[in-house]
């Protein structure tokens, strides 16, 4: 499209889209131009990618919430059936040595029989109750190593999950410094043209895009 001093204004695609706008000052000459169609479709890319990302990210981490949760249960379960199985030994144990202890013995060596037989429930009464502690001690520590295990991984997960972030970016980044440097490349040649009745060399085009 052009305007009413004849010059391009705009370029647009097929499906009228505007693509470039074409800025003027008010004796007609360009000041500016905006890749608008490019942005766009990079900004929309970028806003793709990092939602693929996030979803990926997302998805990783209910993988390791799932597993920590499995294990979490199994660790649970084998220890309950563990703990179960030993209280219920203890009562056991626990009757009978108050039934022992209500038997009425004299006699020396009936008191010797007695007192042997009571040592040896109690020997079994700790032996149970060392048994109880030890497994609690054993699901205690899985369960930390088993959050130490999630915490690695999550951590794993937003570091890939950042690196691809940051990848986006940079490629984002280098991608609108080249639009840029189409926008700038347009205003720079009309300028050169007008006033030097040339186009700038290498090193000109390139000083210019650095200021």
């Amino acid at each position: 499209l052009y305007n009413a001093n004849g010059k391009i204004e705009q370029v647009l695609s097929a499906e009228g889209e505007r693509l470039i706008l074409y800025h003027y000052d008010a004796v007609g000459e360009l000041t500016r131009v905006d890749m608008e169609g490019s942005r766009r479709r990079l900004e929309s890319a970028v806003l793709r990618l990092k939602a693929d990302v996030a979803v990926e990210r997302e998805k990783a981490l209910a993988e390791v919430a799932d597993r920590q949760q499995v294990l979490s249960q199994t660790i649970e379960g084998e220890y309950q059936v563990q703990r179960d199985r030993l209280l219920l030994i203890r009562s056991q144990i626990e009757a009978q040595k108050n039934q022992v202890a209500s038997i009425k013995v004299s006699g020396k060596q009936g008191k010797g029989v007695l007192a042997s037989a009571m040592s040896q429930i109690q020997l079994g009464l700790d032996q149970v109750n060392g048994a109880l502690d030890r497994f609690a001690r054993q699901r205690q520590d899985a369960l930390v190593q088993l959050a130490s295990q999630v915490l690695e991984a999550n951590l794993q997960i937003e570091t890939e999950s950042q690196r691809s972030y940051d990848q986006i970016n940079e490629k984002a980044g280098e991608i609108r410094r080249s639009i840029v440097q189409q926008e700038l490349m347009q205003v720079l040649y009309h300028w050169y043209r007008k006033i030097l009745g040339r186009d700038p060399n290498s090193a000109e085009y390139n000083n210019s895009l650095a200021a």
